[in-house]
């Protein structure tokens, strides 16, 4: 079995005022320290509120003003924190088991705002859009069949929700593997000017 994904970074080039944007809410990605106790502090200097991650429970505590514990939350392991413009919403980047994820959060409750988001190794969130490139796994290195998972697109709405733009999705799609699809499936030589759908 072959596993490959569309690098990230070539998924930058798609205009950003063609997928939307705007001057609504947009993420920005927090510094990470570690305290004393070895404890990771997400933070930043405009914000008055840091998140501490204890990595031995899987516990994230929200503080404010950098006193008292406000709430906290069990989400699996945390790798980042993207900070919304708007406060009091973040992104947290985390992975449980072999799934990595992005769930946005109310830090006034401690509540998640909708399902998580599944990402995979090569996902980007780029202030008010996150692209989840596709990808591919083999059963050949010829790549003659392989059942490809298709591209997702988000764009942060005014109230910092991530909602999947279908069109951008689609296009994202065909734009790195040659075929448009959503879902999960079999494809030949994906990427390449041969590829094509194979018969289910």
């Amino acid at each position: 079995m072959v596993r490959f994904a569309f690098s990230a970074i070539l998924l930058l080039v798609m205009s950003m005022s063609a997928l939307g944007g705007g001057d609504g809410c947009v993420y920005e990605k927090a510094d990470v320290t570690l305290d004393s106790s070895g404890m990771a502090i997400f933070s930043l200097a405009s914000f008055n509120t840091e998140l501490r991650y204890d990595g031995s429970t899987d516990q994230l505590q929200v503080l404010s003003g950098g006193e008292g514990s406000d709430c906290s939350l069990e989400i699996g392991i945390v790798t980042s924190v993207y900070f919304a413009s708007q406060e009091p919403y973040v992104a947290i980047e985390g992975h449980s088991g072999n799934s990595r994820f992005l769930q946005p959060v109310d830090l006034r409750t401690c509540r998640e705002i909708g399902p998580s988001i599944e990402m995979t190794e090569d996902s980007v969130l780029e202030r008010d859009t996150l692209f989840v490139p596709p990808i591919c796994d083999c059963v050949d290195p010829d790549e003659t069949e392989c059942l490809c998972a298709s591209a997702s697109v988000y764009q942060v709405s005014s109230t910092c929700e991530l909602v999947k733009d279908r069109t951008a999705s689609r296009e994202l799609t065909e734009q790195r593997t040659n075929v448009s699809f959503e879902g999960r499936k079999k494809i030949a030589f994906p990427g390449k000017n041969n590829a094509e759908l194979l018969d289910e």
